[in-house]
């Protein structure tokens, strides 16, 4: 019974100090504002004022508001909803934890539980040097069962919420968890030097704090059920899910980073002889000068598996358009990243043309000049093919 009361006690301790400062960073604006000037990305949101996205943010995972902001794309408010619940989850463990405290804990468990702690949260730096991995194989698959967590430059947590923002949250959360348990250490050094451990001492308190520990944990799972019900409507209705199952950027008939490479890379266009050296762009500086232009190829292989992930969710999408079962969200979703993909596609090309005119053969700069023409033909006939999609599957759901 005693080996139990102990180990409750030290995994509560170890979760709550963990769950705390992280609950902080999550609920309120004050981390995502400081970590815009440690990413630098939210200088590089367009489509609202950083500051007034973090709130809404914040204010939705609290169950206090909705994403109303149009900037919001359907995937990621589909993603978004589905992190919320697993925060509400994450909060009751806490809740149940602070109990379990407040029963089985006295000062020489707490003392004993933060010694550990304070051996075992440094140890989770150790995956830092594998963070990327940890994130993309272990973390999310873990919790949950889509990839809408990919983002990509269309979606407003692209620049709020990069992965090195993760980074730092978690590297802020360890540290902080290592301070609260160094507090707990030095409350309970205190606590033992007025000879406070003795049980006939601390029995009466320790069960009145653990009905206090109650009454709060009730309150808590009331109020959060109360938003859970009241906050329905933020969350996309059931028919609208399949609208953002995989929002993903690329083109069903190839970017332009395709149309040179085949897949993933650009694979200049060959000079009159193929044995010939193929022209190759400055590509550090291409990405200098488009940063977060889409049709530029992958540089690493965490970049290139993200490529990958995403064209097999378009693939999917275009399947169920082509098939005339998409929704209208789908379909909305769809065209408008055929777009975004597009205007890169013609941003690179231009760049290529601009810069490397001159070093180019007429053959490369033909060829390029044609990729150019048809990428901008295949924009202006984007809308065209969004309303006969849109058309064909009104006409099947009207046929039933």
């Amino acid at each position: 019974m005693a080996r139990a009361r102990a180990l409750l006690t030290g995994v509560s301790l170890f979760y709550l100090t963990f769950w705390v400062p992280l609950a902080a960073v999550v609920y309120t604006p004050f981390w995502y504002d400081a970590a815009c000037g440690i990413h630098g990305r939210c200088g590089r949101l367009k489509t609202g004022p950083p500051r007034v996205l973090v709130r809404e943010l914040t204010s939705f995972l609290s169950h206090g508001g909705a994403l109303a902001h149009g900037a919001w794309t359907a995937k990621e408010r589909r993603h978004l909803a589905e992190a919320r619940d697993r925060l509400d989850l994450a909060a009751v463990v806490a809740a149940a934890a602070l109990a379990c405290l407040a029963f089985a804990a006295t000062p020489s468990l707490l003392r004993g539980s933060a010694l550990v702690n304070l051996a075992l949260f440094p140890l989770l730096t150790g995956i830092f040097p594998f963070f990327s991995t940890f994130w993309r194989d272990l973390f999310h698959p873990l919790l949950f069962s889509n990839q809408l967590w990919l983002n990509t430059p269309l979606d407003v947590s692209y620049y709020l919420m990069p992965r090195r923002f993760f980074f730092w949250t978690l590297a802020l959360g360890i540290g902080a968890a290592v301070a609260a348990n160094l507090m707990v250490l030095a409350c309970t050094r205190i606590t033992k030097q007025r000879g406070a451990n003795r049980t006939t001492t601390t029995g009466g308190n320790m069960a009145r704090i653990g009905w206090v520990a109650v009454g709060l944990v009730a309150g808590v799972l009331l109020t959060l059920g109360a938003r859970m019900v009241v906050g329905r409507g933020d969350v996309p209705e059931r028919g609208m899910d399949t609208a953002a199952l995989e929002e993903t950027v690329a083109g069903e008939q190839g970017s332009a980073a395709e149309a040179q490479s085949g897949e993933t890379g650009v694979k200049p266009v060959a000079r009159e002889a193929e044995q010939q050296e193929p022209f190759m762009p400055d590509m550090d500086r291409m990405r200098t000068s488009l940063p977060d232009n889409l049709a530029i190829p992958p540089q690493t292989e965490e970049e290139r598996w993200q490529r990958e992930e995403e064209k097999k969710s378009r693939n999917e999408l275009f399947g169920r358009i082509s098939a005339n079962i998409a929704s209208e969200d789908e379909v909305h979703s769809y065209y408008d990243e055929q777009a975004v993909l597009t205007r890169d596609s013609i941003a690179m090309l231009e760049w290529i043309l601009k810069e490397h005119k001159w070093e180019m053969s007429q053959r490369d700069l033909a060829q390029h000049q044609f990729l150019l023409e048809q990428f901008k033909k295949r924009l202006e006939a984007i809308p065209e093919r969004e309303a006969r999609a849109l058309e064909r599957i009104e006409t099947k759901q009207a046929n039933g």
